[in-house]
């Protein structure tokens, strides 16, 4: 059995832009080491991988098609470094984000990465949305929703043929404390053993605390974008959204935690959860369609679906069974192949018949790598 990843190691993104293309980034996620390896795979080619390396933790990769460049792949840290993967490699970086940045200004992390009519974005921790307007010039996208400003996070950007833009992410409970005023009147309620009033200051508490958007449980939102505006779509559903999908005609499907399905036009209208109850003991990490039907990744297996039920696909030889626990990270169609990325098992391709492994070289995987590759800041 080939060695996959090593010890903490796991494949953290990855942006396929064909059966035999594709960009995976590798790392241990260490805050006071950070370090990624980045392998660019071209199966047209003899020697099809290219490795570079950067001394960040990678959260996303996307594929930004220019003019005159045959090389596609952007990677994006979680501190708001952005690498146009050309050689020589181009860094940029959005001011203002990250943790550890020097300007880091508080906005916490990125995690997202994708191109919005013909611009890259990057979206990430508390409402933060960038698009590049030029060589390394970033400007932040205003999104006026007080909750997701303070407690919400970004992780996933879509564009439709029709010229709309999507965003998924997750709300964030925080910790929150009453107004001094509630909190001592609770606090006198207490120690006059009055249960009743301790209750209604307590309701009190709560309803302040949801007037303001904080407290509860995680909970998944869905943003609609049009001409530099943005706003929230009800969804009906408060299950965090892992994956959307665009139709051609403007259709969407979102997919998330305990086995929500969601679909409609967010737009002009509003979704409809097509999950079942059976299928509700599972997570959706990815939705995509491959020629002509739709497959869904959970967090143990991928499914093919026709609107209303899963049917499993052919399993992958040796998942689960020799290699242990799925750990999916996405999938994606393209062209005739649909390819899976596992977080500790690496690359997967299907043809529609038979899985095949992407075997990547067990040299490559190795910090210390001494053959040819790219080091950049």
């Amino acid at each position: 059995m080939p060695q996959r990843l090593f010890g903490q190691q796991n494949l953290r993104a990855a942006c396929v832009i064909g059966p035999d293309r594709f960009c995976i980034a590798v790392h241990a996620m260490q805050a006071d080491d950070p370090f990624t390896i980045l392998l660019q795979y071209n199966g047209a080619f003899s020697q099809p991988w290219t490795r570079i390396d950067v001394k960040r933790n990678i959260a996303a990769i996307a594929a930004w098609a220019r003019d005159g460049s045959d090389q596609p792949f952007v990677a994006l840290s979680d501190e708001g470094d952005v690498y146009l993967l050309t050689d020589p490699v181009v860094v940029e970086k959005i001011p203002g984000a990250g943790i550890y940045s020097a300007d880091a200004d508080g906005s916490a992390a990125l995690g997202g990465l994708a191109v919005l009519d013909g611009s890259l974005h990057a979206c990430g921790a508390r409402g933060q949305l960038y698009r590049r307007t030029g060589a390394d010039a970033w400007t932040r996208v205003s999104i006026d929703d007080a909750a997701i400003a303070r407690q919400g996070r970004l992780d996933r950007l879509a564009e439709g043929a029709t010229g709309a833009a999507y965003a998924i992410g997750t709300l964030i409970p925080e910790f929150w404390e009453p107004p001094a005023e509630l909190e001592a009147a609770q606090l006198q309620a207490a120690r006059a053993g009055d249960l009743a009033r301790f209750e209604a200051l307590s309701i009190e508490a709560e309803n302040w605390a949801r007037e303001q958007g904080l407290g509860g449980v995680a909970s998944g939102f869905l943003l609609t974008g049009s001409d530099g505006a943005w706003r929230r779509v009800e969804t009906g559903s408060e299950e965090e959204l892992r994956d959307i999908l665009v139709e051609p005609s403007g259709e969407v499907w979102a997919v998330g935690t305990n086995g929500v399905i969601l679909n409609g036009d967010p737009v002009t209208g509003t979704l409809t959860d097509r999950s079942r109850p059976g299928d509700r003991d599972r997570d959706f990490v990815g939705i995509t369609r491959f020629e002509g039907r739709m497959v869904l990744c959970s967090d143990s297996a991928l499914h093919w679906f026709d609107g209303q039920i899963l049917t499993p696909m052919r399993p992958m030889p040796g998942l689960g069974i020799d290699w242990g626990t799925p750990a999916p990270l996405t999938m994606r169609a393209v062209g005739h192949g649909l390819v899976y990325f596992d977080r500790a098992h690496g690359v997967h391709r299907f043809d529609g018949n038979s899985w095949q492994e992407i075997e990547i070289p067990v040299a490559l995987l190795q910090r210390d790598f001494v053959g040819p590759h790219t080091v950049s800041a």
